[in-house]
C-alpha cells in the first residue's frame, strides 16, 4: 500500500494498493489468492454434492477448475488486470457446471427420475 495524499499531515490520507512492480506482482498475487479462498468454499461442497451422483465427471471438472485458478494467479500477477481472464472462465465454467449438474440431479429425484 502507499499513501496517495499531496497533504502529508492530513488526518486520513488517501491509502492505495500498489499496483506496480514487484510489490505490484506480489499485491495482485496475494489478492487472486484471496479471490480462491472466498469461492472455494462454494466450490467444494458442490463437488463433494455431485461426486456422489456423477464422480469421473465430477473429477475432469475440478481438473478444469484447478487449472483455471494457477492461471487467473500466475496471470493476474504477471500481467495484471485483463490478462487473467482466461484463468477465470475456465474456473467459472467448471464451477457453474457442476452448479447445475446439481440443480439437475435434484430436479431429477424430486420428479422420481
Amino acid at each position: 500500500f502507499k499513501i496517495d495524499d499531496p497533504d502529508p499531515e492530513a488526518k486520513h490520507p488517501h491509502v492505495i494498493l500498489e499496483d506496480a512492480g514487484v510489490i505490484g506482482k506480489y499485491n495482485r498475487a496475494n489478492r487472486s489468492l484471496f479471490h480462491f479462498n472466498e469461492h472455494v468454499s462454494f466450490f467444494v461442497l458442490n463437488v463433494v454434492m455431485a461426486s456422489q451422483v456423477l464422480p469421473v465427471e465430477t473429477f475432469y471438472l475440478v481438473i478444469v477448475y484447478m487449472i483455471g485458478r494457477v492461471l487467473h494467479q500466475v496471470l493476474y500477477s504477471v500481467g495484471g488486470f485483463g490478462p487473467h481472464a482466461l484463468g477465470f472462465a475456465f474456473a467459472l465454467v467448471s464451477s457453474c457446471t457442476l452448479e447445475m449438474m446439481n440443480l439437475r440431479t435434484f430436479v431429477a429425484f424430486r420428479e422420481g427420475w
